[in-house]
């Protein structure tokens, strides 16, 4: 039987680089994962130059699986850049693909910047008032697919993700690392409340629906995911702290520093409908378990 092709966008990243390692432990699925950086194995595919659009075309995929991005890490500042990857670009992209290969299904990896943070619990129909750069340049793109007609999509909306390879300027990679090297780090009180959910519990739901065969069921939806929980960083931590060898409470100096401005107090995923269609998510303490290991072998 012919194997599903399936390419991923961003590749390198950090949600794309768990999904490729996820969608290759099955043998049904061909995975190819695309990258702008010149990585071997992987195919170059620079949302910034349509030079190497052909290269995904003259592949033919069952699916494109899009977690490309920009501006979702402090450091990525430009905003010309993050509207050109996130929106301006990509739209040509998306227009110039589906024109060559109109059959393809596409998944956009969203995010839940999308939505009107203010509201503590957020659903699918929660208004999409977004007030971050990177939030509006995604609900741009996600727009625009909505309203684009011929298409195959859907778009799922992850809230906060941790796991293996998540750069290393996030928050508990910074946690982690500090442990590691022992030195100590300045944060707020960590009372801030989020939904997180482990990276790889993404990846499983895409790969079970895909072998399923039951996209269908998701096409042309926009669906949220998350643990439908809400925890504290200073929860989190403990969780991590549990997990990190020779654990040292005194480099972690909460509450040094202020939150930051407009940061929302809490926010969760209030909605069923991922779980309604086979959504999972792995145990908490040992996806912790898995990433600390990933930061201390790394």
């Amino acid at each position: 039987m012919d194997k599903i092709k399936v390419i991923v966008l961003g590749a390198s990243g950090f949600v794309g680089r768990n999904l490729v390692e996820v969608f290759r432990e099955n043998e049904s699925i061909e995975v190819i994962p695309g990258s702008s950086a010149d990585k071997p194995g992987h195919l170059w595919l620079d949302i910034l130059n349509p030079d190497t659009w052909a290269s995904l075309t003259d592949l033919q995929p069952d699916i494109v699986i899009d977690t490309s991005g920009y501006g979702v890490v402090k450091y990525q500042q430009d905003l010309h850049l993050l509207y050109d990857i996130n929106y301006l670009k990509k739209r040509d992209f998306l227009d110039y693909f589906v024109q060559n290969h109109p059959d393809v299904f596409w998944i956009q990896i969203g995010t839940a910047f999308e939505y009107q943070l203010e509201q503590e619990t957020l659903t699918e129909a929660t208004p999409c008032l977004p007030k971050t750069h990177y939030g509006i340049s995604k609900l741009m793109f996600s727009q625009y697919l909505l309203q684009k007609p011929g298409i195959r999509f859907s778009i799922l909306r992850p809230f906060g993700m941790f796991g293996e390879g998540e750069d290393n300027s996030k928050f508990f990679p910074l946690l982690i690392n500090a442990q590691r090297n022992k030195k100590t780090i300045d944060l707020s009180d960590g009372s801030q409340g989020r939904d997180y959910m482990y990276v790889r519990d993404l990846a499983s739901f895409i790969l079970y629906k895909i072998i399923s065969q039951t996209l269908s069921e998701i096409e042309n939806q926009v669906i949220n995911l998350g643990s439908g929980t809400c925890h504290s960083l200073r929860e989190m931590a403990a969780f991590f702290a549990k997990e990190i060898p020779d654990f040292n409470a005194e480099l972690w100096n909460w509450g040094a520093v202020a939150q930051r401005l407009g940061e929302n107090d809490k926010f969760y995923n209030a909605s069923t409908k991922a779980a309604s269609l086979g959504f999972k998510n792995f145990n908490l303490q040992e996806a912790i378990r898995n990433t600390v290991k990933y930061y201390y072998t790394n």
